[in-house]
């Protein structure tokens, strides 16, 4: 072969080898524009739909579950007064679970801005907004459920935006608002799921605008769309508080029978067995001889200090104040932890200054609660104005 017919097929080699390299290329260029976000063919959507759902979605979930367990296992119950339907979300707290509502907020930021045309952006737009409300970034967790609200297609997924938009204000005390979305969602059709969690928050709502009859009502309507729980346990449990509040005994008993049969904590079960105990007729004599008795079995040796509490309130309700504080002052002898001690001081504060008006003792019953309370605890601050305005009035 001469030079120049080695040198054609040199040249024919270089031509073939470029012109792959470009095919390449091109289709390289076709599928990019194919799987675009803002493309709507469908391998360009299956393709951002799987992206979002193993690269963000599920482990969002699983993220944003992690921190709430984290948060709910630092939750403080004051079995003395009415439970909260709902925990207030304080950003001390909830701190807890910084990081892993970081993550959340991380994940779901990035099916917005590369998956745009995923079916999983409602989802992630609603996690974003719910880890920023846990968070205590209230004013960014509206921005968010407003905007899904308004830029959706899907119905499920603007009612979902209401809900927790609704739970927002509340949060954020913003309780004429949280009414206005209330009543439009009152109109909207809803799933049995958003029928619970706005039935739920509703009832908060009403709860924290003491507002118990409503609060009653709404979290029994609740209670019809939870599953059999540990939470659906806790919600009997305060539905019956707030009936026993009313003086609705009946409707009391009946919630708390259902306690024991909704995977209840050792608390919940112990502490619906004693109000249930409590509703006798004879408080005086009847409730007092069943406490001995409780007080002797051999099972409940670690429980005295609780039956004592109990024991006090029976008789501080029977108006045997003496009684209550003498029992008051066993369940702090025997107290366990801190938090049982505060809630016996307490109710002897509370003993001299409403009903003896001793209010020497009262202001040192106060400040010994104050010593003993976690800062945690939902009427810390109340208490402690309260202490410090009885110190200055003894003095």
């Amino acid at each position: 072969m001469d030079n120049f017919g080695r040198t054609s097929t040199f040249l024919n080699k270089i031509y073939n080898t470029l012109l792959r390299k470009l095919s390449f290329l091109i289709l390289l260029c076709v599928l990019a524009a194919s799987c675009s976000q803002f493309s709507r063919s469908p391998t360009s959507k299956a393709w951002h739909n799987l992206n979002a759902k193993f690269n963000a979605s599920i482990d969002a979930k699983d993220y944003f579950s992690w921190g709430i367990l984290k948060i709910d296992s630092t939750q403080l119950e004051d079995y003395s007064t009415i439970l909260p339907i709902l925990h207030k979300i304080d950003s001390n707290q909830t701190a807890i679970a910084k990081e892993e509502l970081d993550e959340v907020i991380r994940l779901t930021s990035l099916v917005a801005e590369r998956h745009s045309n995923s079916k999983y952006l409602d989802e992630s737009y609603l996690l974003l907004g719910k880890a920023r409300l846990f968070k205590g970034d209230f004013i960014n967790a509206i921005e968010v459920f407003k905007y899904l609200n308004a830029n959706n297609s899907s119905q499920s997924a603007q009612n979902q935006a209401l809900i927790w938009l609704m739970r927002a204000y509340m949060e954020s005390n913003d309780f004429n608002r949280a009414e206005e979305v209330s009543n439009t969602l009152s109109q909207a059709e809803l799933t049995k799921k958003s029928k619970g969690e706005y039935f739920e928050i509703k009832a908060s709502l009403h709860q924290k605008k003491e507002e118990e009859a409503l609060a009653a009502v709404f979290l029994e309507e609740a209670l019809k769309y939870m599953k059999k729980s540990t939470h659906k346990a806790r919600a009997h449990f305060i539905t019956g508080q707030l009936y026993s509040s009313l003086k609705r005994g009946s409707l009391a008993r009946n919630n708390w029978k259902k306690v024991d049969k909704n995977k209840p904590t050792y608390d919940l079960e112990f502490n619906a067995g004693i109000e249930i105990l409590m509703l006798g007729n004879d408080i005086g004599t009847n409730a007092t001889a069943n406490f001995l008795k409780m007080l002797e079995d051999r099972k409940n040796i670690d429980l005295k200090d609780k039956i004592y509490f109990k024991m006090g309130e029976a008789k501080e309700k029977n108006g045997n104040y003496q009684s209550a504080i003498r029992a008051y002052t066993q369940s702090v002898r025997l107290a366990s932890d801190k938090n049982q001690s505060a809630s016996a001081y307490l109710k002897i504060a509370e003993i001299y200054h409403s009903k003896l008006q001793n209010y020497e003792s009262a202001s040192s019953y106060y400040d010994s609660t104050l010593f003993n309370m976690n800062v945690r605890m939902p009427r810390f601050q109340e208490i402690t104005d309260k202490a410090s305005s009885l110190a200055d009035f003894v003095k």
